[in-house]
């Protein structure tokens, strides 16, 4: 149908799908986001190493923010 394939809701999917499929296609709640994990992974060993100097990190991620009913 025209309204499933419109370029807007393409284009987001094709967003979603770039930084985790399963914000495309759901899977079970505790299936792996190997993009997401390496990014945590990443961001704890900074932390880790910069906490001599008390460091801080400023991560943005403007796709997949969480809403009201999660």
């Amino acid at each position: 149908a025209p309204e499933d394939d419109n370029m807007l809701k393409v284009t987001g999917d094709g967003r979603k799908a770039a930084l985790d499929l399963s914000l495309v296609i759901p899977g079970p709640a505790d299936a792996p986001m190997p993009k997401v994990d390496a990014l945590a992974d990443i961001v704890a060993r900074i932390h880790r190493a910069s906490e001599p100097t008390r460091g801080a990190q400023i991560i943005f991620c403007d796709l997949a923010t969480p809403k009201a009913r999660a």
